[in-house]
Formats: structure tokens, C-alpha cells, sequence
């Protein structure tokens, strides 16, 4: 969370709100979430403002 958090260049939060949006698929392995460096890619060129 925090990797993706900051290729996004926001707070681990706004990942944990996107991704309950549904705006960032979230993939879970075991009890770990995570999220697919493509798609972080591509919410990154579109844009993130801070999700409250």
C-alpha cells in the first residue's frame, strides 16, 4: 500500500479509499492486499486528488 501510495504521490489512505471506490482493483493474496503496477500506473497518469 505504502509503494503504491507514494507512485501515486498521495497518503496510503487515499489508496485504501480508491481501491473502495472501485477507481483501483485491489487483488488479495492471503491476508495482503495488492495492486497491479499497471493499474497504479494508469491512475497515476490520469490523476489522483487527495479521496475524502
Amino acid at each position: 500500500m505504502h509503494e503504491a501510495a507514494a507512485r501515486l504521490g498521495c497518503a496510503p489512505r487515499t489508496v485504501r479509499s480508491l481501491a473502495a471506490r472501485g477507481q483501483l482493483r485491489t487483488i488479495q493474496i492471503g491476508g495482503t492486499k495488492r495492486w497491479s503496477p499497471s493499474d497504479v500506473e494508469a491512475l497515476r497518469r490520469t490523476g489522483v486528488t487527495d479521496v475524502r
